[in-house]
């Protein structure tokens, strides 16, 4: 279950820093999130128990967006950030739970800021020595107003 701890993606947690994030439609936002993860090993690809999530959170209209800190999550530096017509991309560098993780995640704004998804893969060695990859998905829709 720790591989899994690993991915923290918390697509609608508040926004840190206006202007470097993903643009959305302030109010009340309701996210399914959807991580899977692999254990490498001898040639083979295993699967470890897949999680599912949902939460809703209210984005202000002082701040009506995503940030890249808080797409990457806790313990992850997000480096060549790439903005283009309503989406962001980034490599990540995660170090948690004593072990290296690398990749790319990447989110769309949809439905004119609406709705939004967001793609990661990371891969790496845990501190035992097991190699581990991981796919996490989020889709995200505005709901209605914060009360």
């Amino acid at each position: 279950m720790k591989p899994l701890a690993l991915v923290l993606m918390l697509i609608l947690a508040g926004a840190r820093a206006q202007g470097e994030g993903l643009p959305v439609a302030p109010g009340l936002w309701q996210a399914e999130s959807r991580v899977e993860a692999y254990r490498l090993a001898d040639g083979t690809r295993s699967p470890l128990p897949e999680v599912t999530t949902s939460h809703s959170r209210c984005i202000g209209a002082d701040r009506p967006e995503i940030s890249v800190r808080d797409l990457a999550g806790a313990g992850c530096d997000a480096s060549e950030i790439s903005r283009k017509d309503g989406s962001i991309s980034f490599v990540l560098a995660c170090r948690r739970q004593g072990a290296d993780f690398y990749g790319s995640m990447s989110a769309e704004r949809l439905d004119s800021g609406n709705r939004a998804r967001t793609h990661m893969e990371l891969s790496g060695r845990r501190s035992d020595g097991s190699e581990i990859q991981i796919i996490a998905e989020s889709t995200a829709q505005r709901t209605g107003t914060c009360d």
